[in-house]
């Protein structure tokens, strides 16, 4: 019997010291602060607000509704410097579409239609293939392949939409094609520009992202990098980077260098100081292009005349010792701004 009350009397100890435990575990969780609500992170830099349409598939996921993103006057997206950087960026974001998306093999917009082809090797095996057929109203206005890489993206401002097709030749340089398209007021769609170097410049440019649409007074443009090949000014010589600034007014996208005078003037200056302390080849190329995209062809030529004046031996093939004189340095930035104005 005593054995009896003595399991009895454990058991209620040991169920009031669980219960006990059990009370002091529950004020601590009524006691404990709750976790602080997670501040609202501001975007990255290079980030942009969006408004876009939610994206339209089929069932089979093989088809895209184009979406926009909206323009505002007096607001200017921050750029990212580098390429890779920013094409990786806009397309995780979704505004930019991947053309190397294998799952996806037309984009719609309007009447519009991008139709792409399966991806394949090329004929020597090396990189991948699109080709992509681009419609009106079901009639075929344009075909074009992209190797590599290749984006589609559109926005709309003030009443406009236009679509951006970039392409790449793929090759040791991946020529890059930007093909700009307006969507009409009756939803059709319209080639209007197509920016892109000929390949006898030795011109590269770059493809046209969002980060690249900036405001100057209430007016819209595209800034579009090039880069300038090194072999244009000799065989073992480093090339440079040049800016071109294209307006955007309504149907019609043009060149527009005279209202960047500035910002060409401001590097002409800087690059003016840089070759005649170093010495440098491409830098001078640099001042003098800048110098006649802001009209001074003066200053131009009056930069280019000190710095050979200065570094008179400036050898552009080391293995024949060839010299770049400043007359044929002269013949060469003349060829390199001809062909930018024709991008």
């Amino acid at each position: 019997m005593d054995k009896t009350k003595n399991i009895i009397l454990v058991s209620i100890i040991l169920l009031i010291v669980i219960i006990f435990i059990g009370l002091i575990f529950y004020g601590i969780k009524l006691t404990k602060k709750p976790a602080p609500i997670a501040e609202k992170k501001s975007p990255p830099s290079g980030s942009i607000e969006i408004k876009k349409s939610e994206r339209v598939y089929d069932k089979e996921k093989t088809k895209e509704e184009i979406s926009c993103i909206e323009v505002k006057e007096g607001f200017n997206f921050k750029d990212i410097k580098d390429i890779r950087t920013a094409i990786d960026f806009f397309i995780n974001k979704g505004i930019v579409y991947d053309l190397m998306d294998q799952k996806v093999f037309e984009y719609k917009i309007g009447q519009g239609r991008f139709e792409l082809s399966k991806i394949e090797m090329d004929m020597e095996g090396l990189e991948k293939l699109r080709v992509i057929k681009v419609y009106n109203k079901n009639q075929e206005i344009m075909k074009v392949e992209t190797r590599i890489t290749g984006q589609l993206w559109c926005f709309s401002f003030k009443d406009n939409r236009y679509v951006i097709l970039t392409t790449s030749a793929g090759g040791a340089h991946g020529l890059v094609s930007n093909f700009i398209f307006l969507i009409t007021p009756s939803n059709e769609l319209k080639l209007i520009k197509e920016i892109r170097f000929p390949e006898k410049s030795s011109m590269e440019v770059d493809p046209i992202l969002p980060s690249f649409l900036l405001f100057k007074g209430n007016k819209l443009y595209i800034k579009v990098g090039s880069y300038i090949e090194g072999y244009d000014l000799g065989a073992y010589v480093n090339g440079f980077p040049v800016e071109l600034y294209y307006l955007i007014h309504g149907p019609q996208i043009s060149l527009a260098i005279a209202e960047f005078k500035e910002e060409y003037l401001k590097k002409a200056e800087e690059k003016s100081k840089e070759c005649l302390d170093s010495g440098n080849l491409p830098d001078a190329g640099e001042a003098v292009i800048n110098y006649l995209l802001a009209g001074e062809e003066e200053k131009a030529w009056e930069v280019a005349k000190k710095f050979f004046d200065k570094f008179p031996n400036i050898i552009i093939d080391e293995l024949t010792g060839e010299e770049m004189t400043l007359e044929n340095f002269k013949e060469i930035i003349k060829n390199i701004y001809e062909g930018l104005m024709e991008g």
